[in-house]
């Protein structure tokens, strides 16, 4: 009933506008009535078309290129000719507005610039020379005064628990030290998350790792992607002095989020 009360509503639209030109003469130095008659009706049609057609909007936190996936799969098409409108803004983001209209269905999105995008691989895990103070950190670690290094040593083999317990006086030197730390830090990188409120507290985070901790991973290597860039950029700030910051490289295929229509 909504559909046919649209299709009189624009119908209605189209014949009055015509009117209009018809009574006005609706004639330019460029365009003759009959020209606007063809302009007119071609809107009409086009109002109706989209009108009877079935209106699908993108889910708020859809990303768009999943978005385009799906119309593809719907429209059994390779290729998506869309059109975008800027639509307003959101802090320092723009909104976009995606319009595309497929075979029988005309899709909607509101998408909005994500302020970190997700990283599509891992940083590169650390290397020897990357962890500059190897005598500080395993003091730190053996000492175990503040929570991060107490938790970050319980992560850490038998025989890495062994090396830090000895050390400086059995331990391994500063150069053995090194490889120790390199091969546990690097397996703690691929572990779980070690994030967390409390024990990082004390930590000033860089925006953007808390920016990542709020996005849903589609699969779960996506996940385990994530997981791995959080916690060497947590480690990195729990140890700035002492461990080297890895170059950031980030995925931007999934830049638009939808939002609210």
């Amino acid at each position: 009933m909504e559909v046919w009360q649209g299709y009189s509503m624009k119908a209605l639209g189209f014949f009055l506008v015509l009117m209009a030109c018809i009574l006005t003469g609706c004639h330019t130095d460029n365009y003759t009535w009959r020209d606007w008659f063809l302009i007119a009706g071609y809107t009409g049609y086009d109002k109706v078309a989209r009108t009877v057609k079935k209106h699908e909007y993108a889910v708020p936190g859809t990303r768009l290129d999943d978005f385009e996936r799906r119309i593809k799969a719907i429209e059994h098409v390779t290729s998506l000719d869309s059109d975008f409108d800027v639509g307003g803004t959101s802090g320092t983001n723009g909104v976009v507005c995606y319009d595309y209209e497929g075979k029988r269905t005309v899709y909607y999105g509101r998408f909005i610039k994500e302020q970190s995008p997700p990283p599509k691989h891992p940083p590169a895990l650390f290397d020897t020379d990357e962890i500059k103070d190897p005598l500080s950190l395993a003091s730190k670690l053996k000492a175990s005064a503040d929570p991060i290094s107490a938790d970050l040593l319980s992560r850490f083999s038998d025989d890495g628990r062994k090396a830090i317990a000895g050390f400086p006086q059995s331990g391994p030197d500063a150069q053995a030290l090194q490889g120790v730390l390199t091969k546990e830090l690097n397996a703690v990188v691929v572990g779980p998350l070690i994030y967390d409120e409390h024990r990082f507290s004390g930590v000033r985070l860089r925006p953007m790792e808390t920016n990542w901790m709020k996005l849903q991973p589609r699969s779960e290597q996506d996940a385990a992607v994530l997981r791995a860039a959080l916690n060497r950029f947590l480690l990195e700030d729990a140890y700035p002095n002492v461990l080297a910051r890895a170059p950031l490289r980030v995925d931007y295929r999934h830049w638009y989020v939808a939002i609210k229509y």
